[in-house]
């Protein structure tokens, strides 16, 4: 035997958009169900960073916004810093966002004190990173057009998979 159960995306992903009766279509429900929980967690997990970083670029796209005349984060900065950020969430722990008078956007991985990497973006296409490994410091500039630079993902798996 065959069971059929229609789907309609809705807005509500709670929503029971079939009728179906059967007990494949229970189990069905089931697992859409699940699904959409996990999904709901994981846009709450990454929303965190996300709206971290929006904040910061938001407080500083203007001049002088710390009061010692700062430089303001261009809007090719966030957008730049966003879509490194999104390309990261899915493999490592989620950053801490900053600006910097520079007129740079900042993430921070923070594993320990003397376990830490930053990268600094600028919206030029082109990154800035320095990282503390214990005793050992690493410093550069990597381009960032659309893929993950390779060095950069290096340096995050030493931070967190040693």
């Amino acid at each position: 035997m065959t069971a059929t159960l229609s789907f309609r995306p809705t807005a509500n992903l709670n929503a029971n958009p079939s009728r179906a009766t059967s007990s494949e279509a229970d189990d069905i429900r089931e697992k859409f169900q699940r699904f959409s929980e996990s999904l709901q967690r994981a846009e709450s997990l990454f929303a965190h960073p996300i709206r971290e970083l929006g904040d910061a670029f938001l407080d500083c796209r203007h001049e002088d916004w710390d009061g010692y005349d700062a430089q303001p984060v261009p809007d090719e900065a966030y957008l730049q810093t966003k879509a490194l950020l999104s390309q990261v969430l899915s493999a490592f722990p989620a950053p801490t966002a900053s600006a910097n008078p520079s007129g740079s956007l900042t993430l921070e991985w923070f594993a320990a004190p003397s376990r830490r990497l930053m990268v600094s973006l600028n919206g030029e296409q082109q990154l800035a990173f320095a990282g503390l490994f214990g005793s050992e410091t690493v410093q550069g500039t990597a381009s960032f057009l659309d893929d993950f630079p390779l060095e950069l993902f290096w340096h995050l798996k030493r931070l967190y998979y040693r």
